[in-house]
């Protein structure tokens, strides 16, 4: 994961061992929380499709009823959900889609 970069500082070899190992499992969580919430994880586990149909958290989409598929999003993260969202897409054989995204230039 390596989310915290100045690990190998936090983990001070100058703390007491005990109070290293709970320093541990302090960085352990907060590298897990912080995994948890990246935009392409969110959307993974969020979005499937199975047997042509999308499923969005508890909502059903037949695929076969659907004539396109638009993505539109807003923000910082929306452009790495989208491509979370486009990888689910294609890797299910799923090509009509299009989309539009506002995002700051650079992201």
């Amino acid at each position: 994961m390596n989310i915290i970069k100045n690990r190998n500082e936090l983990e001070s070899k100058k703390l007491e061992q005990n109070h290293l190992y709970l320093r541990r499992i302090a960085l352990n969580c907060l590298e897990n929380a912080l995994d948890t919430v990246k935009p392409k994880n969110l959307v993974k586990k969020a979005v499937k499709i199975k047997n042509n149909e999308l499923f969005i958290n508890q909502d059903v989409y037949d695929l076969e009823q659907v004539k396109k598929i638009y993505i539109i999003g807003g923000g910082k993260a929306s452009a790495r959900m989208a491509a979370s969202i486009e990888n689910i897409l294609r890797k299910n054989g799923y090509l009509n889609y299009v989309g539009f995204l506002n995002v700051q230039e650079g992201l």
